[in-house]
Formats: structure tokens, C-alpha cells, sequence
């Protein structure tokens, strides 16, 4: 089967469009919603260093402790056991972020303390973006 050079500029221009579309995801693990350079700095600075120190031992590439990894944007928008844990500009449904915040007994994490304010603050931040 021949293919016309239209035909072949078309396939060609879509398949440059959907490695760009996948290299800006691979590249962008770290958005709740639009992705902007800016939101992107700010999980990188902020966010993952959070999950780094607090939630990848039990939610990461290892461990997965309720269904749920905290180690790329795909885990945490399917989620675990318990569904997704974030809802993005939502905070009062982000599972995560209930859960951060101490307020149910039955489900606090980590479960090793509560973070500080300021971490909360940020996660908070974080889902709003």
C-alpha cells in the first residue's frame, strides 16, 4: 500500500504530537491540575520532598501499604483501597489531605506524627494548583 505524502505529513505530525504529549507527562509527575512551570517548581521544592521524608517508606515503588503510592502522579490520582487521594482543587475531598490533618482517629498519616502546619499548608496548596 502506497502512502500519500499528505497522508504520510499527517501520521507523522500526530506522532510527533503524542511523543511530545508523553514526554511532557513523564516529565511532569508532579501536577494535581494544569500544568505550569510554576506548579511544577513548587511540587519539586515543596511537595516531594515532603513525600520523600514522610510517605514513600510506606506508598512507594517498595511498599504499598492500602493499594497506595505516593511516588508519581499516577498513584496518587488512582489512588489505593480507599480510592483516589486527591480530588484536585478540592481539599475537603482529598483523602490525602484529611488525612494529613489529624481531625479522624481511625485515619491519621503518617502515622508517626503529625506534620507541622506549614507541611499541611502546603499540601493543601498543592491540591488547590
Amino acid at each position: 500500500m502506497l502512502v500519500s505524502r499528505t497522508s504520510f505529513a499527517a501520521i507523522a505530525a500526530i506522532a510527533a504530537l503524542a511523543a511530545l504529549a508523553g514526554a511532557a507527562l513523564a516529565q511532569e509527575p508532579a501536577s494535581t491540575g494544569p500544568r505550569s512551570a510554576d506548579d511544577l517548581e513548587f511540587f519539586e521544592r515543596q511537595v516531594r520532598p515532603l513525600f520523600a521524608e514522610h510517605c514513600v517508606r510506606c506508598h512507594g515503588p517498595e511498599k504499598q501499604e492500602s493499594g497506595l503510592r505516593l511516588d508519581h502522579r499516577e498513584g496518587w490520582m488512582r489512588g489505593g483501597d480507599r480510592g483516589p487521594a486527591l480530588v484536585p482543587g478540592d481539599v475537603e475531598h482529598s483523602r490525602l489531605v484529611y488525612a494529613v490533618r489529624y481531625r479522624d482517629p481511625e485515619f491519621q498519616m503518617p502515622p508517626d506524627g503529625r506534620l507541622p502546619d506549614a507541611a499541611i499548608a502546603v499540601l493543601e496548596d498543592w491540591v488547590l494548583r
